[in-house]
């Protein structure tokens, strides 16, 4: 029987232009530079968040991905997105200490309070995601999209809500790639917005 993940191959233009958008809404790509922006945008001199926000995105994000690369380069991952479920526990688990880890600096330090909620928020959505994965392969980009449009609507404002259509965009991206099922996608986008609003609102 055919599966949702296995439909008939897509158009090679559609197909080329899925994965395009999927490498650049990576979601290493997306929370990377997501406490660097808001450390900047809110703490004064915009300096001292802007650093924190570096140390924040190496912490919870370079380190992560870097951590996904290596696994990529001794075969233990199938690609950089670990499109294959059970190959994703493990670099998640870890992704979430180094978070959680980065997060005890920053509050020892007494870094922003912007930055402090952006990397919380990641925290909470990572902690969410991680049990949902081990039986279901709900989308780390949609996730990964949307909770960052929720940090940003919050922090930014009403010109922020010209993010979320990234999120669409994402989900579009994984079901023509067949990575990800419509319900898949959608999960995902909710599990982040759903985290994401709520924890940096309150703490940021």
């Amino acid at each position: 029987m055919t599966t949702p993940l296995k439909a008939a191959r897509p158009p090679a233009r559609e197909s080329r232009a899925a994965r395009v958008v999927t490498e650049v809404l990576n979601p290493f790509h997306v929370v990377i530079p997501l406490p660097v922006a808001v450390g900047w945008h809110q703490s004064h001199p915009a300096v001292t968040g802007l650093l924190w926000g570096l140390f924040a995105a190496v912490s919870g994000g370079v380190l992560p991905y870097a951590l996904v690369l290596w696994r990529v380069a001794r075969g233990r991952a199938s690609d950089r997105h670990i499109t294959r479920r059970e190959q994703r526990l493990v670099p998640l688990a870890i992704s979430i200490a180094l978070v959680l880890g980065g997060l005890v600096v920053l509050v020892a330090a007494d870094a922003p309070d912007a930055v402090l909620a952006v990397q919380y928020a990641l925290l909470g959505m990572g902690v969410v995601m991680l049990p949902i994965t081990r039986v279901w392969k709900i989308s780390f980009h949609t996730a990964a999209v949307a909770g960052a449009a929720a940090v940003l609507t919050v922090e930014f404002g009403a010109w922020a809500w010209a993010c979320w259509p990234l999120a669409a965009l994402a989900g579009w991206s994984r079901i023509v790639l067949r990575d990800h099922t419509p319900a898949q996608v959608v999960a995902g986008a909710v599990a982040g917005a759903a985290v994401c609003w709520p924890v940096y609102a309150l703490i940021g």
